[in-house]
């Protein structure tokens, strides 16, 4: 399930950041809403490109699991 967070920011700043965003902490599953099996936790990152109207960023993307 893909989920999409509003960080606020825009794609350079999200990129300057990298790793250092503020990364969503989810205490219930955000698609059943249910605490039964626990958090959702950050299980690492994958990386995809992106593109604004001047040049292409490699941004990292947050990977959970349960």
């Amino acid at each position: 399930m893909i989920l999409v967070h509003d960080f606020g920011i825009d794609l350079e700043e999200y990129n300057e950041r990298g790793l250092d965003n503020d990364f969503p902490v989810f205490n219930r599953c955000p698609d059943c809403n249910c605490i039964a099996q626990g958090n959702l936790h950050r299980n690492g990152f994958y990386w995809r490109y992106g593109i604004n109207e001047d040049e292409a960023f490699h941004i990292p993307i947050c990977r959970f699991s349960s």
